[in-house]
């Protein structure tokens, strides 16, 4: 995707950036200037996904997907109930 350069020094992000990251009118965006010469971007103040596993305990037991799956399972039929 390409961006043009304003005579102001703006662009505008491309609608399907917009999108995936949930941007709207007035949020702001962080420029970060890489040893690469490359441009990290992000958007600030949104909370992303690995944000909010920073959020959650730790497991105090860790269960495989089969036994995640038994005990939905068993808890719809107890609700059934």
């Amino acid at each position: 995707m390409i961006a043009t350069l304003t005579s102001k020094g703006q662009i505008t992000v491309p609608l399907p950036v917009r999108e995936t990251l949930g941007l709207k009118q007035g949020h702001q965006l962080d420029f970060k200037l890489l040893p690469s010469g490359r441009i990290e971007l992000s958007p600030v103040g949104l909370a992303t996904l690995g944000d909010l596993k920073k959020l959650l305990p730790k497991a105090a037991v860790r269960l495989s997907l089969e036994q995640m799956d038994e005990a939905i399972a068993s808890q719809i039929l107890h609700e059934r109930d």
